[in-house]
């Protein structure tokens, strides 16, 4: 019977063998009424894992994310001026450009990473100075979470120019994609 129950991705179950029953109980995290339709969860998977493995997607599925390859370039065409001259050996040398080379999104915006990243990548040199100097120092300040909670974040215009040129290389990402309605 367990390999019966339906998957959302929203609850809370547990699913167990046990040896002296010779069989499988299925612990949920909620009452159920006679006739309600008991699901378990799969795990956390996005829904290209829910269809390759299961068969099937689960719709508004919070795991799903998407990689934008090529974001740092993204970015850079989005930008007034482009990159800021040597940011990106910078941030190189800080360890954080990898989190923006490549980004990750989901329906909730940027991971993490990339945020912060993005956030050193548009960041003046004045705004570097004054998180740690014009230095890969500077840049890993303005995208730890230690550096953001100690005020050495820069300001809410960084986080604006940050979420600004993200959404400006989604589009141009957006713009590239064909679609089946293309001529």
């Amino acid at each position: 019977m367990v390999d019966m129950m339906n998957h959302r991705g929203d609850v809370v179950s547990d699913v167990a063998y046990e040896y002296f029953g010779n069989g499988f109980s299925v612990s949920v995290g909620r009452n159920y009424n006679a006739g309600d339709e008991v699901c378990i969860s799969y795990g956390k998977r996005s829904n290209a894992q829910l269809l390759q493995i299961y068969g099937f997607i689960e719709p508004d599925n919070s795991e799903d994310q998407y990689q934008i390859l090529g974001l740092l370039e993204l970015i850079d065409e989005a930008l007034d001026g482009g990159v800021a001259p040597g940011r990106v050996k910078l941030m190189k040398d800080a360890a954080i450009l990898d989190d923006v080379r490549d980004g990750v999104a989901t329906a909730g915006g940027f991971v993490d990473a990339t945020a912060r990243a993005a956030r050193a990548l548009v960041a003046t040199d004045q705004e570097l100075a004054k998180a740690g100097g014009v230095s890969a120092a500077g840049c890993a300040a303005l995208a730890n979470r230690a550096g953001i909670a100690a005020g050495l974040s820069g300001s809410s215009d960084l986080d604006k120019r940050a979420s600004k040129a993200l959404a400006r290389a989604c589009k141009l990402e957006l713009d590239r994609l064909s679609t089946s309605s293309a001529a």
